[in-house]
């Protein structure tokens, strides 16, 4: 029973994709775009992988002890001068980063001992008995990584290692995406649209960010790494920039194009959606606008679903594998947040969408008491020092807590006033659809052109996209009627004064009320025909 549910859903599904040229176009294009996309981003993962490994392996082979602190520069974007600091404990404030964070190096102020120009990096030599790092170039020319060299690279770590995590999210992202956007075509949801052309505007925009954010610390890295006078004086990342640099621009292009082929594949869909959703059982206007409400609250659990998650994911993975365990004191409670955290996300979106859709006006209280309850546990984070200093030195994190709130909050104030329509027939028209669905009915066969708003034509139709099968004798008849013709009888009343007896029984009969005989007074000779098909006419009975 289930198996069989499931075909005829996918059948279903598959006949809405194939529904016309505009359906099939967003559907092919979405996951031709998240293949492309989703390759790009695997390779910017590979080598910003590779580097934050190398990058590790150096500074724990010189100087393990460094990887017990972090490090800051004040701006990311007033890059004339850099001071780079290091610190034990997380600098919030001005008497916090003057007592636990110490210069290691300020470009203002270069080393004029060290004036030779940047050794470019080609392999690396490791003796970690001795704790030593070589450098060499393509020459065979060798340089070693000293102490405060190592120390500085924890900069270029801490920065690689983010950037290997939005690589992940960003290949997850992908997939969450082309199933939101088969969502919106099987389902003809203008929620779901908006929610594909709204994430693919903010990955467009990220996109672009990341690669003005490449080109600047391409500046940074080599004012701190490769200018004379620097600790280290070798250039690491010359390769990682120019291969980087190479993945983003393709993905910033593809960004673009598929955010202008998307938004017009939609704006089309949207017209069609706006003009004939919710009306194969005839919904009245008042149903649609508060379906269109319910839909919006499952766009929004659904992207809340992604972002919370991603934010939980990204917040865990630096509390448990940086410097951050070690400095922060309330290790333990955080974890709880986020255990709790996970443990109600999917049953509280699981109750938020059956207690809407079904009308249940104690589950959704309980919906809303969840969801204060996760509002207020992530409010309290940000009075963590240790979260609002990976929150301020981490946009990707800052952007996706941002946007997590945002839902959640919206989610909320939809819901709320989806509870104030409860009793309006949203819950009858719902199961109204369902009992269709169920029993068969696929309003998709019915196709038109909404262009020219065409007339559906059964001998057009196209019926290998849907179980409708023509030939059903319920479908379509002609049935032949026995035609009964007056004879003159003796008890006919004549006509008015000046007509025939004949004519006189004609006006008579026009005036009398039509009596249709029963069945048993049918003559006998005429046979009622079988059912049967009318492929000419295509009319309806």
């Amino acid at each position: 029973m289930a198996l069989s549910n499931l075909k005829k859903k996918a059948k279903e599904a598959y006949s809405r994709i194939l529904l016309n040229k505009f359906t099939a176009t967003f559907v092919v294009f979405s996951f031709v775009l998240c293949l492309a996309q989703g390759i790009i981003q695997s390779f910017l993962f590979s080598v910003d992988s590779e580097y934050k490994g190398l990058l590790y392996d150096i500074v724990d082979t010189v100087n393990s002890a460094s990887l017990l602190n972090i490090t800051e520069i004040p701006s990311q974007f007033y890059i004339d001068n850099i001071p780079l600091l290091l610190c034990s404990d997380v600098p919030i404030g001005a008497l916090k980063r003057e007592r636990n964070c110490s210069v290691l190096f300020d470009t203002s102020r270069p080393d004029p001992v060290i004036s030779q120009p940047a050794l470019v990096l080609n392999k690396v030599a490791f003796n970690r008995e001795d704790h030593i790092v070589s450098v060499i170039n393509s020459t065979g020319r060798g340089r070693d990584v000293g102490q405060t060299c190592a120390q500085t690279l924890l900069y270029a770590h801490q920065n690689l290692r983010n950037f290997s995590s939005e690589d992940l999210t960003f290949i997850l992202l992908q997939f969450w995406l082309l199933g939101i956007s088969v969502l919106a075509v099987t389902n003809d949801s203008v929620a779901h649209l908006l929610t594909t052309i709204m994430t693919r505007a903010l990955m467009t925009a990220w996109s672009a960010y990341s690669l003005w954010r490449t080109h600047n610390f391409t500046v940074i890295f080599r004012k701190l790494y490769a200018d004379p006078g620097t600790p280290c004086n070798i250039d690491f990342f010359s390769n990682y920039f120019t291969t980087r640099l190479a993945y983003e621009t393709p993905d910033l292009v593809l960004n673009v194009i598929g955010f202008s082929v998307i938004s017009w594949l939609s704006w089309r869909l949207l017209g069609m959606y706006n003009a004939q959703a919710l009306r194969y059982v005839g919904a009245p206007e008042h149903i649609n606008r508060i379906n269109k409400l319910f839909l919006a609250v499952l766009s929004c659990l659904q992207l809340e679903v992604f972002m919370l998650l991603t934010v939980m994911g990204l917040w865990i993975d630096v509390l448990l594998n940086t410097a951050i365990k070690r400095i922060s004191a309330h290790t333990p409670a955080y974890l709880g947040v986020f255990v709790s955290t996970s443990v109600i996300l999917i049953p509280w979106i699981t109750l938020g969408w059956y207690s809407i859709k079904r009308e249940m006006r104690r589950a959704i209280l309980v919906f809303f008491f969840l969801a204060f309850v996760i509002i207020l546990g992530w409010s309290i984070m940000f009075y963590s020092l240790v979260y609002r200093w990976t929150f301020l030195q981490w946009p990707f994190l800052a952007g996706c807590s941002v946007s997590s709130f945002v839902l959640i909050v919206s989610s909320t104030a939809l819901a709320i006033i989806c509870r104030l329509n409860f009793g309006k027939g949203l819950k009858q028209y719902l199961a109204a659809e369902a009992a269709l669905a169920n029993s068969g009915f696929a309003p998709e066969v019915f196709r038109h052109d909404e262009e020219k708003n065409a007339p559906f034509d059964l001998e057009t139709a196209d019926y290998k996209h849907s179980s409708f099968d023509p030939t059903s004798p319920t479908t379509k008849y002609e049935q032949a009627v026995p035609t009964y013709i007056a004879q003159p009888m003796p008890h006919n009343r004549s006509g008015p004064t000046g007509t025939s007896p004949t004519e006189g029984r004609q006006a008579n009969a026009l005036e009398a009320p039509l009596e249709i005989p029963g069945l048993a007074e049918r003559p006998a000779r005429v046979p009622v025909a079988a059912l049967k098909y009318n492929h000419k006419t295509g009319e309806s009975f």
